[in-house]
């Protein structure tokens, strides 16, 4: 709004021009009007317009205000996730000081340039939560076997009461075809297969390159999400820059840790070799109290373990879990010391077994860590294969608005005095193996058998 005084008039009167514009991102127009005044009026009319124009002006500048705040208010989804993730993180980490990372400015300078497409935006946060190198710490989004998994092994927090009724009956469902797999240069290869699976019943071997799944180029992450009851198409390359072949595997839809364990009793055999009986199991987790009951059931007598003359133990479990695992073994003891923002907290001292063979690699990770180091400090086992994944902090899991889970490392651990977060524990005797296209070979349970 516009106002001008223009020019006055010999019998001490005026003329006044009044214009009021307006515009908008289509449209633009004005209004104007003269007005011939004697100088009483003129006066009025001049005070009167000066106090309308700083109304509007305040008017104006209140609504501007109001948009705005009414704007930030109203978070994207990506939004809320990312400001929950990053509240959650920087209250429960384990260290305050978030291991130098500047946590406030990472999740500044994401929050401007968030990507709205779910793929990136999921891939934003799992750089987030890496950049903190710390195990037990990380984003898994609904459909990842790791969120199923995580679930059911935190199913008592109390946090998680609204998003575990969101599942099916309740309980979390990992839908799965058998395999799990490793990224090298870009490529993903299956380093585990579970026994008795579609993927193992059909042929599909450890080493083999997995290149499609239902004709889609394969991202590892929630490709099997939606397809529980339904074949689906695997395309798998078993030579270096070999053909790509096909084949039809059926997904389930299961409960994780129930699944995991009964693929851990089934793995309960004796190996007779040069006139011994070499006990052996392999452990595909450790969460939860059925891993030492299957042990315990095996050894007893009767059990399909009792009297052997050997055991080897292959650690290579994909869940860790929490020191229970260790009373399997005997007599040696050490003690679990750990802290978090809220002050220390010890377990008594674990007990640890008779001489055996432990296998371990990249996936022994905490309390397999702990039994494998037990073993070797006291030389009660023998560790055989690669240095384990060094990833032994106190962890626990929190829902996000999107339905997805932070695991977030709220301690830090020492067992036996010692710290094996980042370091690990390495073999007595050291194997090597390339995965890709290794054809389901398996070095390291051949030197434990030697």
């Amino acid at each position: 709004m516009q106002t001008s005084p223009g020019q006055t008039f010999p019998s001490g009167g005026c003329r006044l021009f009044v214009e009021v514009r307006c515009e908008g991102s289509n449209k633009k127009f004005s209004i104007s009007q003269t007005f011939e005044l004697d100088w009483r009026k003129c006066r009025i009319m001049r005070v009167l317009l000066h106090c309308l124009c700083h109304f509007v002006a305040i008017l104006l500048a209140s609504i501007s205000m109001f948009i705005g705040i009414a704007a930030a208010d109203s978070k994207t989804p990506q939004l809320e996730v990312l400001d929950k993730l990053c509240e959650i993180v920087d209250a429960n980490f384990f260290d305050a000081d978030l291991k130098g990372v500047d946590w406030s400015a990472a999740c500044s300078r994401l929050r401007v340039n968030l990507p709205l497409n779910s793929a990136a935006f999921r891939s934003r946060l799992k750089a987030l939560m890496g950049s903190l190198n710390t195990s037990h710490t990380a984003y898994y989004e609904a459909g990842e076997p790791e969120h199923a998994i995580l679930l059911d092994v935190y199913h008592g927090n109390p946090s998680l009461v609204e998003l575990l009724a969101k599942q099916p009956d309740g309980a979390p469902r990992l839908e799965f075809v058998g395999f799990f797999t490793t990224e090298h240069d870009g490529r993903y290869f299956i380093d585990q297969i579970v026994p008795g699976s579609s993927a193992d019943t059909n042929g599909l071997l450890t080493g083999d390159e997995i290149v499609s799944v239902a004709g889609k180029r394969f991202d590892s992450a929630t490709v099997f999400a939606g397809h529980a009851g339904n074949a689906i198409e695997i395309g798998y390359r078993r030579e270096r820059n070999g053909a790509v072949q096909t084949v039809n595997v059926q997904a389930v839809a299961v409960s994780p840790l129930s699944f995991l364990d009964q693929a851990t009793k089934k793995s309960v055999r004796i190996i007779e070799k040069d006139g011994l009986r070499i006990g052996f199991i392999r452990y595909w987790s450790f969460a939860g109290v059925e891993p030492t009951k299957i042990f315990l059931d095996a050894l007893r007598p009767g059990g399909k373990l009792d009297g052997v003359d050997a055991l080897i133990i292959d650690a290579r479990a994909r869940i860790g879990g929490g020191v229970l695992p260790l009373q399997l073994l005997k007599p040696q003891m050490l003690k679990t010391e750990g802290i978090t923002r809220s002050g220390a907290f010890s377990q008594s001292p674990q007990q640890l077994a008779d001489r055996f063979v432990m296998i371990i690699d990249g996936h022994t990770r905490s309390a397999a860590e702990m039994m494998a180091y037990s073993a070797k400090v006291h030389r009660t086992g023998i560790l055989v294969g690669q240095t384990t994944q060094g990833a032994l902090t106190g962890g626990t899991v929190f829902p996000l608005p999107n339905g997805a889970i932070v695991y977030v490392a709220v301690a830090s651990v020492k067992y036996g005095g010692q710290v094996f977060e980042g370091r690990g524990v390495s073999p007595d005797i050291p194997v090597t193996f390339d995965l890709p296209y290794s054809a389901d070979t398996d070095p390291l349970y051949e030197r434990a058998l030697a």
